[in-house]
């Protein structure tokens, strides 16, 4: 898959059950972040969700912090009118916990969210074990939410809190574009 493909992949996508989350490996980020649109044509195999676009959420993890992360994308669904005006956006993101009421919110709400992060290199092993948790929080009732992580080279750790690891069978897909701009899927 070219470059060119991979945005096409970010325009419409069919989600499922599992595997939605990416991990891209990526030479390029400038040019790659900016051409990724805002909102993804989204369709559901099992038709369990209906909604058909997914907001595409750009977040630079060297500005906004891990723990932020969840607030930072409320907020940005309250300055675009998509939750009530006077809702709180305040979620701090601590535990696997913070992930299930933030899911609640995109449910009540009816929003399905991309959160696309980069600069992950620069997080520490605790707040990219953290991180991790969006990962593996996956279930057929929790597609409100699927993250695409740009990153430069390879995650730190797998690891999650609580001795628990990645599984890229059930939490994510991995990808690597190569030069000349071709996406391979599940190289290391």
């Amino acid at each position: 898959m070219t470059n060119d493909e991979l945005l096409t992949y970010l325009k419409s996508r069919q989600l499922n059950n599992k595997t939605n989350n990416m991990i891209i490996v990526v030479d390029e980020l400038n040019t790659l972040i900016d051409d990724i649109p805002d909102v993804t044509g989204i369709s559901f195999i099992d038709d369990n969700i209906d909604v058909d676009v997914a907001l595409n959420i750009k977040i630079d993890l060297s500005k906004v912090s891990v723990k932020d992360i969840l607030t930072y994308a409320l907020i940005y669904l309250k300055q675009l009118k998509l939750v009530d005006e006077y809702f709180d956006c305040t979620l701090p993101f601590n535990n696997k916990f913070d992930i299930v009421k933030f899911r609640s919110i995109l449910q009540k709400y009816n929003r399905v969210v991309q959160l696309v992060c980069y600069s992950i290199e620069g997080l520490t092993i605790e707040e990219q074990m953290l991180f991790n948790e969006l990962y593996y929080y996956n279930s057929p009732f929790s597609t409100f939410f699927i993250v695409i992580s740009l990153i430069k080279d390879n995650f730190k750790t797998y690891f999650l809190t609580q001795d628990r690891v990645l599984d890229d069978r059930e939490n994510y897909q991995k990808y690597k574009i190569i030069k000349p701009y071709t996406l391979t899927k599940g190289v290391e």
